[in-house]
């Protein structure tokens, strides 16, 4: 009796975790598919700062949503202190 009773608990455990787990693929690709691409360009002539805001009307015109920038700074961009560019 308590086999059975505890093999009906499993089975039905396991049927919610499989609905369960359905329903959030069904939800993570109905969004995936709702967002549309991005395509950022990133290469090893990456523009500085100075760059971009010199030709604006030019990077705009570009087919990309976004463009990876070259910061002066390097590492210093990790520092929890205030970058002087002296």
């Amino acid at each position: 009796m308590l086999e059975k009773i505890l093999m009906q608990w499993l089975y039905k455990s396991a049927i919610m975790a499989l609905c369960t787990t359905l329903l959030f693929i069904g939800c993570v690709s109905t969004q995936a598919q709702k967002m549309p691409k991005k395509i950022i360009e990133f290469g090893w002539d990456m523009p500085g700062t100075d760059f971009v805001k010199q030709n604006i009307g030019q990077m705009e015109k570009r087919p990309f949503d976004g463009l990876v920038v070259r910061l002066k700074a390097g590492k210093k961009v990790f520092l929890h202190e205030p970058y002087d560019p002296k």
